[in-house]
């Protein structure tokens, strides 16, 4: 396996408080400069496609079930000659 570089507790402390402390920052500003609402409007659907990323694919292919089965009842009609 190979070696991994090792850092010391400190650096590791370090980059996770200049992470924490940049998100943070980059809320407030967000925050702060407005246009909060079209960010909320985005996070929602985001997490609406996160919670069912094939709603759309799905909803295209129960038409498309909807559409076939109609069409064979249409082909199954007693009174067709041929059926």
């Amino acid at each position: 396996m190979e070696n991994l570089p090792e850092f010391s507790p400190a650096a590791v402390i370090c980059l996770t408080l200049l992470i924490v402390v940049g998100v943070n920052g980059g809320l407030i500003l967000a925050v702060r400069r407005g246009g909060t609402h079209r960010q909320v409007e985005l996070l929602r659907r985001v997490a609406k496609a996160a919670k069912n990323p094939w709603f759309n694919q799905d909803k295209s292919f129960g038409e498309l079930r909807e559409r076939v089965s109609e069409l064979e009842l249409d082909q199954a009609d007693p009174s067709d000659p041929d059926g």
